[in-house]
């Protein structure tokens, strides 16, 4: 999952990717539902400016060409704005570099979200709520 470049991602229809403000910066997001947990990338997190936690156990990533990265530290309650809608994420900090974010499983699952990669569409149903469509890059 992180072997994706920007290039690889604006020509597949198996993927959403936007710019989204995370904690009010601009990031260039890819929501994946392959991926089981949600990531940020040192660079990111850096110009965010907060400190890390540890992760209560180390986490090992397999990436698609074999390869693994282990994951150390968490950074938590960062807030997504998406269509005028808070939503809260907790990433765990990965080395990977086309991406500022990943939004994995633990958050698109947690915010009721349903991806339609074909036309680059999110959306969030939960229950009392609007439900928020949210329209990712067509490039």
């Amino acid at each position: 999952m992180f072997t994706l470049t920007r290039q690889d991602t604006q020509a597949s229809n198996a993927v959403v990717t936007c710019i989204l403000p995370i904690d009010s910066q601009d990031a260039r997001v890819l929501f994946d539902s392959g991926a089981t947990h949600s990531f940020i990338s040192p660079f990111f997190a850096t110009i965010l400016g907060r400190d890390p936690s540890p992760l209560s156990e180390f986490l090992i990533v397999a990436t698609l060409m074999g390869h693994f990265l282990l994951a150390n530290s968490v950074y938590k309650s960062y807030e997504i704005l998406l269509e005028g809608k808070s939503f809260m994420a907790d990433l765990i900090e990965l080395d990977m570099v086309d991406f500022d974010v990943i939004l994995g499983m633990d958050w698109l699952a947690s915010c009721h979200a349903t991806l339609d990669c074909h036309n680059k569409v999110v959306k969030f149903d939960i229950s009392e709520e609007p439900t928020v469509v949210f329209q990712g890059d067509q490039n």
